[in-house]
C-alpha cells in the first residue's frame, strides 16, 4: 500500500488536475476523504452573518441530504459559530468544536445529522473574509467514530493546495463570465466580430459575423477557414495576419465589394495580445470586425431632418432608401408618385450636395445621424 507520504503528493496532482477537469475534482475531493477515512467530502461558500450557502461541491455524499442541510439547517448548525472562531488552515472535530453535551441536545444533532449518520466531521476555513468564508468539511459515520488528532495532521499540508486550486477555479470561472458577457454584447452590435488564427481558420464568430459569411457576398467560409470571392482580397487579409498591430486606427484595412450589394464590406484586423508573454499557449489568434452598412441601424426620419436640414417628408424617403426600398416602393408606401419621390431627392441632392441615391444611403449610414445611435 502506497504511504502516506505519496498519497498526499497524489491527493495534491488530483486537486491541480481538478482546476480544469470537474472529474477531476471529483476524484480529489474522494481522495481527501479517503486519505483521512472519511465517508465524503463537502466544500462550501457561506456568508457567516446568515450562515447562509451560497454555494457548494459534494464527493461521495448523499446529495439530497446536502440540499437539506443547506435549504433548511445550514443557518441552525451550533457548529459554525464556535468554528468561525478558528483560524484558517486549522483542521477541527466536532470535539474541539463545542461541548459533545451541547452537540448532542442541540436540534440539528438529533434531527439531522443522526437520522442521516453524519455525526463526525473533519473541517477546516479554507478562506475568510467578512462577507464570506469556504469552508472543508470531511464527513464521518457513527461507526468510523471521531477523527483524530494524526487524522488532523494528515489533512493540514493538503489545504494550501486544496485552497490554491480553488482560486484557480475561481479565476477561471470569472473569466468564462467575462467572456459569456463579452460574446452576449457582441451578438447585439450590428458588427460582425469574427476570431480567427493564423492561418485564418474561424474560431468564433458573433450573430452578425455568421449572417455575413451565410451570405457568401465577398467572403465566406471553406472548410472552416475564411476565403475572399477575390484572390487578391484573400492574399491581402494573410497579410494583415502577421502585420496587424492593434484597433487603434478606426480606418478600414480592408474594403471587401460585393456582387449583391452596392455597399462594400469594410474589415478591421488586429492580434489579440495576452497581458504577459504565455508560457506554452502560443497560438495565436485575431479578432476580426467587419462593418456591413447594410446591418447599420438606420436613424429616425426625425433625426435626419434635424442633422440634414430637410423635410420631415425628405428624411423619410431617405430613411426608406437605407433600408433597402426603391423609388417606386417609396411613391407606394407614401400613396404618391414616383416623380414626386424623385423631386423630393433632387431636392435632398440640392441641400446636402449629394449626387446619388447610393451617397445618399452611404452618408446616412456612417454620418453623425447614424453614429448617434
Amino acid at each position: 500500500m502506497p504511504s502516506v507520504e505519496t498519497r498526499i503528493l497524489d491527493v495534491i496532482d488530483r486537486c491541480y488536475a481538478g482546476v480544469l477537469d470537474d472529474d477531476a475534482w471529483q476524484g480529489a475531493l474522494v481522495a481527501v476523504a479517503d486519505l483521512v477515512g472519511g465517508t465524503g467530502t463537502f466544500v462550501f461558500a457561506m456568508r457567516p452573518a446568515s450562515q447562509t450557502i451560497v454555494r457548494y461541491d459534494i464527493a461521495r455524499l448523499d446529495g439530497e441530504a446536502i440540499a437539506l442541510y443547506d435549504r433548511l439547517w445550514a443557518p441552525h448548525d451550533v457548529r459554525v459559530g464556535p468554528g468561525l472562531q478558528a483560524r484558517v488552515g486549522a483542521p477541527q472535530t466536532e470535539e474541539t468544536l463545542l461541548p459533545t453535551a451541547s452537540l448532542r441536545h442541540s436540534a440539528i444533532y438529533n434531527d439531522f445529522l443522526q437520522p442521516h449518520d453524519l455525526t463526525h466531521i473533519l473541517a477546516t476555513w479554507l478562506h475568510r473574509s467578512t462577507e464570506r468564508v469556504v469552508g472543508l468539511s470531511i464527513q464521518g459515520t457513527r461507526h468510523r467514530g471521531a477523527f483524530t488528532p494524526a487524522e488532523r495532521e494528515r489533512l493540514a499540508p493538503l489545504l494550501p493546495h486544496i485552497t490554491r486550486a480553488i482560486e484557480l477555479k475561481d479565476r477561471l470561472s470569472l473569466g468564462a463570465g467575462i467572456s459569456n458577457s463579452l460574446t452576449t454584447i457582441a451578438d447585439r452590435l450590428s458588427l460582425g466580430i469574427l476570431l480567427v488564427d493564423a492561418r485564418g481558420r474561424m474560431l468564433e464568430a458573433s450573430r452578425v459575423g455568421l449572417q455575413i459569411l451565410t451570405r457568401a457576398d465577398g467572403l465566406f467560409t471553406e472548410a472552416g477557414r475564411i476565403v475572399f470571392r477575390r484572390r487578391r482580397d484573400g492574399q491581402a487579409f494573410s497579410r494583415l495576419l502577421t502585420t496587424a498591430h492593434s484597433l487603434d486606427s478606426l480606418e478600414p484595412a480592408l474594403i471587401i465589394p460585393r456582387q449583391r450589394s452596392p455597399f462594400p464590406l469594410s474589415l478591421l484586423v488586429a492580434p489579440i495580445r495576452s497581458v504577459a508573454e504565455p508560457w506554452m499557449t502560443a497560438v495565436q489568434q485575431w479578432i476580426v470586425v467587419i462593418k456591413d452598412p447594410s446591418e447599420l441601424p438606420v436613424p429616425a426620419p426625425d433625426d435626419v431632418a434635424r442633422e440634414w436640414h430637410v423635410t420631415p417628408a425628405e428624411a423619410r424617403v431617405i430613411c426608406l432608401l437605407a433600408r433597402g426600398s426603391s423609388v417606386v416602393r417609396i411613391a407606394a408606401i407614401h400613396g404618391v408618385s414616383a416623380h414626386t419621390v424623385r423631386s423630393q431627392l433632387k431636392s435632398v441632392y440640392a441641400k446636402t450636395g449629394i449626387t446619388s441615391q447610393l451617397e445618399v444611403v452611404r452618408r446616412l449610414l456612417t454620418g453623425a445621424a447614424g453614429n448617434a445611435l
